[in-house]
């Protein structure tokens, strides 16, 4: 006989209970067992006894004798696999009856040895549940590994998916909702909080690297721990002081979800500081229809953050809340702010400076003071700042470029000299959207048409697809003329009259269907648009078709003759 078997290499040492009614019997299979580096963690003199040693023990393997006094080792093993159907079991009989070995086997057995057990028999038996644990634990390793390398990645993958989601880098539907299940959201985010660290900038100046890091990594945990309470939440961090949340705001009438994000951003600030001790102001956003729409919600929400300061230093503030408390002056500036970030966003620095200088004239003839005009300004380069950041693996080189021209602000000492240094900062931030801008200004317009297209059916309007790419509508407008020589409405009308086409081919639709099916309200206004565009009545073209259909028919009858 072959025992090369016996000198396989030891893989695992499985871990065994015996059910032996006869004590004889276990102590002449413990010692087999010892033989084969089987560690015996229990014995048992009945089924009941084997049940329970299974439960308390957890072994790898279970041999049990098929009869024994009480509860047999059949019925044992229905009991030990109704709760844990992976348990592994190993029969011993002296009846060499084939109903016992099928109804043992069929139980999931991995083998039935009859007594006396054979040492080269019982060797070959466990060799083969050791390689089966051996196979086990090595998928659970691996299992581990996965999962401990899932964990790492999955901040890093969080952190990238929402970047792509408000800068409008991912548009497809499907996509951000498979995404956004993979990272744990069962409802998709409608609404963009930013949480900014009170102070963190200061403490640029004085901590060292290691601790500036250490505190924004607790306050992520943090978040990220507030976050998980809640859940269907998604967080980011960006820049060196700040974070994104992306949230799923109620959907019910019954709730205002404006007073329902501003108690979650209390109740997150007050998490924060309670583990942390950093203070976090919050700007919140408006809910938006679709994750799509996010980067508007965003925009709200960092607008929100900065007006914090005009509104007594509240902690957290909802864009709701703006335009019934700024006073006018207020207002001035917060428009100005949306003329800078959509003149950086359009890569337009001459519209992006002009306003920035109309600013500091307008708050110098007010009288305000210089340290209030040099937080307007410092303001005002982190807007143009966030403005430029379209791609983050390049925010961290905008970000030093903003810290630089902040430094140069504060040391000037005349205005012109400070309008100096932000000016020409804005003036690189412009220039780079404008680079980058233009590789990917095809695509763009290629989104934008396919939207249009797609949604012609609908009311939309030029600011619907200008949100849906990114861009100002007055930008979007100016490259539509300039690659098509055509406006939005143009567009829009041809892509109406095109479906319109199609749908006359069916000459059991009437008029007044298709007219509704492309966007317009009246068949008499959609017949007068069809005409001027296309040169006869939807009627007319419709007879056409028909008549050219019959033609084409009759010519082929013809070829058949």
């Amino acid at each position: 006989m072959n025992h090369d078997f016996l000198h396989l290499k030891v893989v695992v040492m499985p871990r065994v209970v015996i059910a032996d009614d006869e004590a004889l019997a276990r102590r002449v299979l413990r010692h087999m067992l010892s033989r084969l580096d089987v560690e015996v963690v229990g014995e048992a003199a009945d089924g009941r006894q084997a049940v329970e040693l299974f439960r308390e023990k957890q072994p790898d393997v279970v041999m049990l004798d098929v009869r024994m006094p009480g509860l047999s080792g059949l019925d044992a093993a229905e009991e030990i696999l109704s709760e844990n159907p992976n348990a592994r079991l190993l029969f011993i009989s002296a009846y060499d009856e084939f109903k016992y070995a099928q109804k043992a086997l069929s139980q999931g057995a991995y083998d039935y040895l009859l007594k006396p057990v054979d040492f080269y028999e019982l060797a070959r038996a466990i060799d083969a549940i050791r390689v089966v644990l051996d196979k086990d634990r090595q998928r659970k390793q691996d299992e581990e590994l996965v999962r401990k390398k899932l964990e790492m990645l999955i901040p890093l993958s969080e952190a990238s998916f929402v970047n792509n989601l408000i800068f409008a880098h991912v548009t497809d539907g499907e996509q951000i909702s498979a995404l956004a299940s993979f990272l744990g959201c069962t409802e998709l985010p409608n609404a963009v909080m930013i949480a900014n660290m009170d102070g963190f900038m200061a403490q640029l100046k004085t901590s060292s690297e290691a601790k500036r890091e250490a505190i924004r990594q607790a306050v992520y945990v943090s978040i990220k721990a507030f976050a998980d309470l809640i859940g269907n939440c998604l967080i980011a961090p960006f820049g060196w002081n700040e974070f994104i949340i992306l949230l799923r705001c109620p959907d019910s009438e019954n709730v205002n979800t404006g007073n329902w994000a501003k108690r979650i951003a209390c109740d997150l600030a007050c998490f924060v500081k309670k583990k942390t001790k950093v203070d976090l102001s919050i700007g919140i956003g408006r809910t938006v229809p679709s994750p799509v729409h996010l980067g508007a919600s965003y925009e709200d929400a960092a607008f929100a953050e900065r007006c914090r300061r005009l509104l007594d230093g509240r902690q957290t503030i909802h864009i709701n809340d703006i335009a019934t408390e700024c006073s006018d002056e207020q207002m001035y500036w917060l428009d100005a702010e949306k003329r800078v970030i959509s003149s950086i966003r359009d890569g337009d620095a001459v519209t992006a400076c002009d306003t920035i200088r109309k600013l500091a004239v307008y708050f110098e003839e007010l009288g305000t003071s210089e340290e209030a005009i040099n937080t307007i300004l410092s303001e005002m380069v982190i807007v143009a700042c966030r403005a430029a950041i379209r791609e983050p693996e390049r925010a961290s080189e905008l970000l030093t470029d903003k810290a630089r021209a902040i430094t140069c602000l504060e040391n000037s000492t005349t205005m012109q000299d400070k309008l100096k240094c932000v000016l020409e900062c804005v003036d690189r931030f412009s220039r780079y959207v404008a680079e980058s801008f233009t590789s990917r200004v095809d695509v763009l317009l290629d989104q934008a048409e396919a939207f249009i297209l797609e949604n012609c059916h609908e009311n939309i309007a030029l600011e619907d697809v200008s949100q849906h790419v990114n861009l100002s509508p007055s930008y979007l407008t100016r490259l539509l003329q300039q690659r098509s020589g055509m406006s939005f409405i143009k567009l829009l009308t041809q892509a109406r009259m095109e479906k319109a086409r199609l749908l006359l081919r069916d000459p059991d639709t009437k008029i007044s269907q298709i007219a509704k099916r492309i966007g317009y309200s009246s068949a008499s206004y959609f017949s007068k648009v069809f005409k001027k565009e296309v040169g006869v009545s939807p009627i007319e073209y419709r007879e056409s078709l028909i008549a050219r259909m019959h033609m084409t028919e009759a010519k082929k009858c013809e070829g058949n003759e």
